[in-house]
This record gives C-alpha cells, sequence and structure tokens, in this order.
C-alpha cells in the first residue's frame, strides 16, 4: 500500500479527437511506482465521438475519468480543462498518438525526486520510427521535428513538445494554453512553456531516459498541412515573446509575395518585365531546393535530390504557413519577421548564413536562366 502522506500526485492530461482504445489503454496502464499517486484525464474533443465500449472500459477505475466537450474546442483549450479539473502536485501532458515506454512514470518520479520543486518541469524524448518512405525522409532531413528529441542533447530546454512533458503544477498557477493558438495545435505549447519559464525564472529540465514513441502521420502518406499549421500558430509567438523575434532575410514564400508587388512597382517602366516573372519564379524554387540539398550533404552526406525535393516543399509549406498569417495581419513589417526557437540567439546565425547562401543561389539561377531564355 502506498504512504499517501509522502506520495506526489501526478495527473495524466490527454485530449483526444480519436479515441483510439490501443492508445489509451498503453497510457491508462502505465506501470504506477510506489510513490505516486496518479489520475488519468482524458479530454474527447469530438462532440460527434461515440465512444466504444472497449474504450468506456478503460473508466471504470475512479483514477481514470474522461470529459466529453460539447462542441470541437481544439487541443490547447481541452488541455485548459484538465489543467483546471487537476489538483495533483504535477502535470503531464501525452498526446493520443503516442506509446510511451513502460517505467514512463518510474523515470519522471526519479526525475521530480532529484530536482522536485527547483524546475518548472521536465522535457521527455518524442521518437519517430526510422523514414519509411521519401516523404518521411524529407521529413528528418528538413530538420522540422528537432525539438521532438531535442532532450536527448541539451540538458535544460525552455520549451518542449506537449506530446511528452511533465509540468510543475504548482508553478503553472493562472497560465494557460491560450485560444488564439490553432485548435489542432502550432506554438501553443512553445508559449504556454515559455510563460512558465518567466514565471519561474527558470528552464525546464531534459529528462532523454522519458521516451513517448510517436508514428508517422497518416502512416507516412504525403501531406503538408501540418507543417503549414505549426508555422501559422507559431506566427504570433514574437509578438508574444518579443525578446526571442529577430530578422532574417526573405525566404523564398516572402520572395513570391514581394516580386510581384516589385514588379508593379516597375510597370511603368517596362511591361516586358512581367514576362520574366515566370521564369523568376522558377528559379526561386530551383535556388530553394539546390540549397536544401547542399545542406542536406553537408549534414547527413545524403546525396539523393528527391528527399531534397521534399525537404524543401516541406519548409516551402512551413514559409506558406507563416506568410498566410503575416498577410491576414496587413501588416507588410512581419515580412522577414522570425522567432528564436532555441531561446538563446545560437542558432540564429547558423540561420541567417543558409538564408543567405539560398538567395546567393537563387540569384544565380535568375541569372542563369533569364541568360538563356532572353538572350540565346
Amino acid at each position: 500500500m502506498k504512504n499517501t502522506k509522502s506520495a506526489i500526485s501526478l495527473d495524466i492530461i490527454i485530449p483526444s479527437f480519436r479515441a483510439d482504445v490501443e492508445t489509451l489503454s498503453s497510457i491508462i496502464n502505465l506501470r504506477v511506482p510506489d510513490g505516486i499517486i496518479r489520475k488519468v484525464i482524458i479530454i474527447f474533443d469530438n462532440p460527434y465521438l461515440k465512444i466504444s465500449p472497449e474504450v468506456l472500459d478503460l473508466f471504470t477505475s475512479p483514477d481514470v475519468m474522461f470529459i466529453q466537450n460539447k462542441e470541437n474546442l481544439g487541443a490547447p483549450v481541452s488541455r485548459n480543462i484538465g489543467i483546471d479539473k487537476s489538483e495533483s502536485d504535477w502535470i503531464l501532458f501525452l498526446d493520443d498518438d503516442i506509446e510511451p515506454v513502460d517505467d514512463l512514470l518510474e523515470i519522471y518520479l526519479d526525475s521530480i525526486s532529484k530536482y522536485g520543486n527547483n524546475s518548472p518541469g521536465f522535457v521527455g524524448v518524442t521518437m519517430f520510427p526510422s523514414a519509411m518512405n521519401n516523404f518521411t525522409k524529407g521529413i528528418i532531413a528538413s530538420q522540422i521535428l528537432t525539438f521532438f528529441d531535442l532532450a536527448k542533447n541539451e540538458e535544460k530546454m525552455p520549451w518542449g513538445i506537449t506530446a511528452n512533458l511533465l509540468v510543475n503544477r504548482n508553478i503553472i498557477g493562472d497560465i494557460r494554453f491560450r485560444n488564439t493558438f490553432p485548435k489542432a495545435g502550432g506554438g501553443e505549447d512553445i508559449d504556454f512553456c515559455l510563460e512558465i519559464c518567466k514565471s519561474k525564472g527558470s528552464k525546464f529540465i531534459s529528462e532523454p531516459r522519458a521516451i513517448v514513441k510517436h508514428p508517422w502521420w497518416f502512416n507516412g502518406k504525403r501531406s503538408y498541412k501540418r507543417f503549414f499549421r505549426w508555422a501559422y500558430g507559431d506566427s504570433q509567438l514574437p509578438s508574444l515573446h518579443n525578446e526571442y523575434k529577430y530578422r532574417n532575410f526573405p525566404n523564398s514564400a516572402e520572395l513570391v509575395l514581394l516580386l510581384p508587388l516589385i514588379f508593379l512597382s516597375l510597370f511603368s517602366f517596362s511591361i516586358n518585365i512581367f514576362y520574366e516573372l515566370p521564369t523568376i519564379i522558377i528559379a526561386l524554387f530551383l535556388g530553394d531546393w539546390m540549397t536544401e540539398w547542399l545542406k542536406i550533404f553537408i549534414n547527413s552526406r545524403n546525396y539523393n535530390p528527391i528527399i531534397a525535393i521534399e525537404s524543401s516543399l516541406i519548409r516551402f509549406s512551413n514559409d506558406l504557413g507563416r506568410l498566410l498569417a503575416v498577410i491576414e495581419s496587413l501588416n507588410v513589417l512581419r515580412v522577414t519577421e522570425r522567432f528564436d526557437y532555441a531561446a538563446t540567439g545560437k542558432w540564429i546565425w547558423g540561420e541567417r548564413r543558409w538564408a543567405a547562401i539560398r538567395i546567393f543561389i537563387q540569384l544565380g539561377f535568375i541569372y542563369v536562366i533569364q541568360k538563356k531564355v532572353y538572350y540565346v
């Protein structure tokens, strides 16, 4: 029998749209070590969901409960509902499509025992399987998943993704996920964690042993919507956390937007310049791909051009999401605005260097294509 006087209370909060019985069962049936009083709170965010008998059987224990939203509120707001229901010392955020290691709670208990209230929380590792096709190879090559497993290499982190994040409930206080972010996610976890770090005055501690396995979305089927949405949500971060805002050279999506504006300003001088616009846009995409190919070769010695195409398309879709937010804001000054995800400045030089290299290569393609098309 557990000593409840000295035990740590921990609530697992899971927003769920799909209610997959296998995944939820693997989380609910995690080994609960002596020293933890655990409760599971699942928020079903699909008002039309007919919960199967197999899923309902998971809620026979009093320490496992579910809430079904009357409307689709989104993952950020659903997590807030879970926070408000929680009365624990610690909150473990997990996603409804992950598979945790069996001793996840034991590992986090060990971390709490070592650092206790000196930390706002702990960032675990979210692992993806090996790439299964060119698209998933492109996802890996694009480095867009950097923060999913960064806890393996960093001692402390300014934020972690909510697929595997343990937070000190007392430090959360009145901090909540903002409902201005996309319902399906994008930027809200970064904002939430940064607010907590500001409140505590220290960063999250990495816990590389706390691992959850994450499948490829849609079984690796090609889709760019997720990366578009992430950047669309992330676009709010520079204004919310101005200290981490910086400027960079325009990316390809921004150049595609700016070029017609530039050409319009030159319209009175030469109407022929409009005929050059399509070839210039082609040159931009070729330069984007060539830069990605060079980067991938330097980083991993992979010279497969198909992987570079996939990676450049993923990055371009991400840039498009950010660009849409800029267009909707009607604030042209937000073009070239960037957010320092490391929150230390250590990656800014690298980002600017590659942005400059990309533009240099794009200018080279523009020169070559124009010379061949118009002067040969």
